[in-house]
């Protein structure tokens, strides 16, 4: 009996080994690429579990953290801390998990090591929702305060809350504006410094004003040939256009992914690139770029010199300058180029086209044309998207390689 008892734990601690069996996989150049074990006692091709670690190239690390499963059906299986590094070695992220999604404290940093963003989260794993509560801050590159304010931590599970007074800074550190917000509806009156307000005409009733604003002769965009007009929609000043742009604002150029392979390739490295909606050049004019996170992400700068790419909070400004974003999507629809569906268009300031998407493995899209905008925000890997059929505007995460336009803010 106790033989037979020695022998069936035998089996099951080889049968567990076998089952978390390590992984090795590596780049072409022979460097370590990512190192850790499958759970496959429960399916034929395996769910990550235990320590991951993933590395660039160059063989710095890239991150490292731990995957648990909640579940036989859970795909989602990041846990407990997890750190994220730049190419050169530099701490850029550092946040909790609960099975795949945020929750707790989050803090991200620039590439120069100063903090960028630092937020909490808490997270629904039973309805698959995270939310933003409690402080939240954000830096310029340069260390000085940008934004500060609070989420709510209440049952809405659809979107972060703002509450109580936000205040925005300039780069010198002068504020800039002071919002308050009632379960998140702006409820106090945007109020700017007159010493550093370069934008005094600004409509207090919120309503809309078009102006022309371009920048020329910048010589890292000359060879792009762009002039940046622009649209004022409540105190917001946005390009009228989507960007167009090949090289980053120190004229260094971004890599043009004409082909799947280099796409694909330039994700997997975390490499900056762009392309155009189905490859076909003729669409830049109209469509513009199609970029992946990692152009918007660089610290070179994507944005042309006097332009930024809007955070997520700033995303969520424009629609509700627009009425909501129940019903912004209706009001940020060109009257061109959109497959017609009931009329789901009105002639606005914004006029975003149908930009399409660059998703990974899939080239061209076919199907979309016509039928979907997609538009990056400075906050990771947030966008916002609109579609022909739809009244509404979608707040969402995408992969870092996936390729969507980006429309920029006057600084």
């Amino acid at each position: 009996m106790k033989k037979l008892i020695l022998f069936t734990i035998f089996i099951v601690l080889v049968f567990k080994v076998n089952a978390q069996e390590q992984i090795k996989r590596y780049y072409n150049n022979g460097q370590l690429k990512s190192i850790g074990s499958y759970d496959q006692s429960t399916s034929d091709y395996g769910i990550k579990i235990g320590e991951w670690k993933t590395y660039y190239e160059n063989g710095q690390l890239k991150s490292i953290g731990s995957h648990k499963r909640l579940s036989a059906y859970n795909s989602k299986t990041e846990h407990g801390e997890w750190k994220f590094y730049y190419d050169n070695g530099q701490l850029s992220e550092i946040s909790s998990y609960s099975f795949g999604r945020k929750k707790g404290k989050s803090k991200t940093y620039y590439k120069n090591g100063k903090l960028k963003e630092s937020v909490s989260y808490k997270s629904n794993s039973a309805i698959g929702r995270t939310k933003k509560i409690g402080a939240y801050k954000l830096y310029f590159e340069n260390g000085q305060l940008s934004q500060t304010g609070n989420y709510a931590d209440d049952e809405t599970w659809f979107s972060d809350v703002k509450t109580g007074e936000w205040k925005h800074y300039y780069k010198n550190g002068k504020i800039k504006s002071t919002e308050t917000f009632s379960s998140g509806n702006l409820i106090g009156e945007l109020k700017h410094d007159p010493d550093n307000d370069t934008d005094n005409k600004s409509s207090e009733s919120g309503n809309i004003d078009k102006h022309e604003v371009i920048t020329k002769n910048h010589p890292d965009y000359n060879t792009d040939k762009n002039d940046f007009k622009s649209v004022k929609i409540g105190n917001q000043i946005w390009m009228s256009k989507n960007l167009n742009v090949s090289n980053f604002r120190n004229g260094d150029p971004i890599l043009h992914a004409k082909s799947k392979e280099a796409w694909d390739k330039a994700g997997e490295n975390g490499t900056p690139a762009w392309c155009y909606y189905e490859n076909e050049p003729n669409n830049g004019a109209i469509l513009g770029k199609l970029y992946n996170w990692y152009a918007v992400n660089d610290e070179r700068g994507l944005a042309p010199l006097g332009w930024y790419i809007p955070s997520d909070d700033e995303w969520t400004e424009l629609t509700d300058n627009l009425g909501g974003k129940e019903n912004a999507g209706i009001k940020m629809k060109s009257m061109i180029m959109w497959n017609d569906y009931k009329n789901k268009r009105e002639k606005g300031l914004f006029e975003g086209l149908p930009g399409g998407i660059r998703l990974k493995g899939n080239f061209k899209n076919g199907g979309i044309k016509g039928k979907a905008a997609h538009w990056w925000s400075s906050t990771d890997t947030w966008y916002r998207s609109i579609t022909y059929y739809a009244e509404y505007v979608v707040r969402s995460g995408w992969n870092k390689d996936t390729g969507i336009s980006v429309r920029c803010l006057k600084e």
